[in-house]
């Protein structure tokens, strides 16, 4: 009988520098050694620039590669500064004096932005969208996030954050955020959100089409600001399942049937909040 290996790569397939496996808690990673790998640089900017970041719309990863090239960008605050190349940009096969300038535009309008999005966009490991909005809510400014970190805060307080989460926080490379933060950002102080805590901790699984809320994320927000929390699968945990459609054969409201988990509307909905 054959077998097959996995054979773990020696050398970085993007830089050629070697590789070093890294122990990290209870798993291992394989990691470039090279601290200005052009991969891992790229990747860093894409997060920065992308849905998951500041959304500066038309930095596509093509396009950093692009401006990469051109040594326009070193750091990820080099973003921020593109203006001053744009008469060469503009001549650049693919571009044009408007999507250049739509860009550039994108870039000045990102520098108002959330706490919530910014912490998001650093790339602190494990810390995504959820835990960042958790984060912005608990902190409410830059200012007293850094503090916190600062003062070896326990961050373990917080729901959903463990240990290593909390580990990774602490020990992240704060300098070029706070750089970029002190800079060229605006972002406005949280203001804390009035809950009536009506649905507290109640779980909660959206599914299906949605007509009273613009989207499943507005549906989502006004669910954790009441207390509540929502869930992406159908388990013992969940207390109800909203769908519109509470007659469907969905794969949900089957399993929401089975656990005898009550489904029920979006009006349904609104009569707990009322």
């Amino acid at each position: 009988m054959n077998k097959e290996y996995l054979i773990i790569p020696t050398v970085c397939p993007i830089c050629g520098e070697k590789t070093i496996r890294r122990k990290n808690f209870d798993t291992e990673e394989l990691y470039c050694s090279n601290p200005n790998c052009e991969g891992k640089f790229i990747n860093k900017l894409e997060h920065f620039c992308g849905k998951s970041g500041l959304d500066i719309r038309g930095l596509s990863k093509a396009t950093l590669g692009k401006l990469i090239d051109e040594f326009w960008i070193s750091k990820i605050e080099d973003i921020f500064n593109l203006e001053q190349y744009r008469s060469l940009w503009v001549k650049m096969p693919g571009f044009g004096p408007t999507s250049v300038n739509n860009i550039l535009t994108a870039i000045e309008n990102s520098k108002t932005t959330t706490l919530e999005k910014f912490i998001c966009a650093i790339g602190i490991p494990q810390i995504g969208r959820s835990a960042s909005k958790q984060l912005a809510e608990y902190f409410k400014s830059y200012e007293a996030f850094r503090d916190a970190i600062n003062n070896k805060f326990d961050f373990t307080k917080l729901p959903d954050m463990g240990d290593i989460t909390a580990l990774k926080i602490l020990n992240f490379n704060y300098e070029e955020a706070d750089n970029i933060y002190y800079q060229y950002l605006n972002i406005p102080e949280v203001e804390m959100m009035e809950s009536s805590n009506k649905l507290q901790n109640k779980k909660f699984v959206i599914t299906g089409s949605i007509k009273h809320y613009k989207n499943r994320n507005e549906l989502k927000s006004i669910i954790e600001k009441e207390g509540g929390k929502v869930l992406s699968a159908i388990s013992s945990n969940v207390d109800y399942l909203i769908n519109n459609d509470i007659n469907s054969s969905s794969s949900k409201n089957v399993s929401a049937k089975k656990l005898g988990i009550p489904i029920i509307s979006e009006e349904e909905f609104l009569k707990f909040l009322d």
